[in-house]
């Protein structure tokens, strides 16, 4: 069940067994270019990454920091590092192009650079092959942008995205696909972006207070982004231009279905979401003059426990209990307790209590 009960130090929890150590690659902070990446000779980060083939593709990270600037490109490669950080100053700290797929859980991924730096991009570099990106329990954080997408499939699980930068937490472009789940998506001015027919769909998500009070939450233009019971929290939504449409051809603004916005920002406008690009089905929106058109859909304040102390729990009064679609099937909430918990669902990313 852990890698503490394996010798090769990666269990393999969803078959409940030791991923054997010769299909192992094993790094170290302190670990040097010519080492043979053993579990008893561990090499250099970079080694590590440069070495994977299709015998060895599961790269083992001691706890510790490392430097960045790593590139998957046409391999498969795994990489597990509870404890440990990458982190860059300038460029991109984890890239994945072209034919490469990269799934990498319970890390921190930190991206100091500049203007142009990201934490994690996802690229098809030749436009034909699409990469694939998995990311499980990881924390990013970056000056800049968290996360870009560009013609790249992704999911993002139980994972917390933080950019201090007036970029973005994630930006899909040129058709890329994403499903987030369970996931924080903090800071940055669009925290959220999709472009190009691209989709995002966000499920038991929190997405918000934007490095800028009073910017926007998400940009949705020729992209779409959904968001079913996530709760968004101190963002404008602003979604001008054509009617919504979050699947199928001419993707396009942002879906809500199941969800709370909420925004108690200093000098938040008296719509909280405004525009024809925004649609919405059993959502809550405060503040909001009038319900977004839809069925289900409230325009009251949810009474969140303490937002300021980052609680987004909901109140026992609050309007979102028992109030999401009678018709709903999920069966977990952020923080994965079942739902429902009463009579039915609850609106937002936490069911109550």
């Amino acid at each position: 069940m852990l890698d503490a009960d394996c010798t090769s130090e990666i269990c393999d929890t969803q078959a409940g067994v030791c991923v054997p150590e010769s299909t192992i690659v094993y790094a170290s902070p302190t670990g040097t270019s010519v080492a043979s990446c053993s579990r008893a000779d561990r090499c250099s980060i970079q080694r590590a990454f440069a070495i994977t083939d299709a015998t060895r593709n599961v790269i083992k990270l001691v706890p510790g920091t490392y430097s960045g600037n790593l590139v998957v490109s046409n391999k498969t490669v795994r990489v597990r590092g509870a404890g440990a950080t990458i982190s860059s100053t300038s460029g991109d700290t984890l890239t994945v192009n072209d034919h490469g797929s990269l799934t990498v859980s319970g890390m921190i991924i930190v991206s100091a650079a500049a203007a142009g730096g990201r934490a994690v991009i996802c690229s098809s570099l030749n436009n034909v092959d699409i990469p694939v990106l998995a990311l499980d329990t990881v924390t990013v954080e970056s000056t800049y942008t968290g996360i870009t997408l560009t013609k790249c499939s992704a999911t993002i699980t139980q994972s917390t995205i933080h950019t201090t930068g007036l970029s973005s937490g994630l930006l899909a472009t040129n058709a890329s696909t994403a499903d987030v789940t369970r996931t924080s998506i903090r800071g940055g001015a669009y925290i959220v972006g999709s472009a190009d027919n691209s989709v995002l769909r966000l499920t038991n998500t929190i997405v918000g207070d934007p490095t800028t009070p009073g910017d926007d939450g998400f940009f949705a233009i020729g992209g779409a982004v959904a968001l079913s019971f996530s709760t968004v929290i101190n963002a404008r939504v602003q979604c001008n231009g054509s009617p919504s449409v979050c699947s199928g051809a001419s993707t396009n603004g942002v879906c809500f279905d199941n969800s709370v916005v909420v925004n108690l920002a200093p000098g938040a406008p008296t719509n909280t979401v405004t525009g024809l690009a925004c649609s919405g089905t059993y959502t809550a929106v405060f503040p909001q003059t009038a319900p977004l058109a839809g069925p289900g859909n409230l325009a009251m304040n949810p009474k969140l426990v303490n937002p300021a102390m980052n609680d987004l729990h909901l109140q026992a009064t609050s309007p979102a209990i028992d109030a999401a679609n009678p018709s709903a099937t999920l069966g977990v909430d952020f923080e994965g307790k079942p739902r429902p918990s009463g009579a039915q669902r609850d609106l937002g990313a936490f069911e109550y209590p």
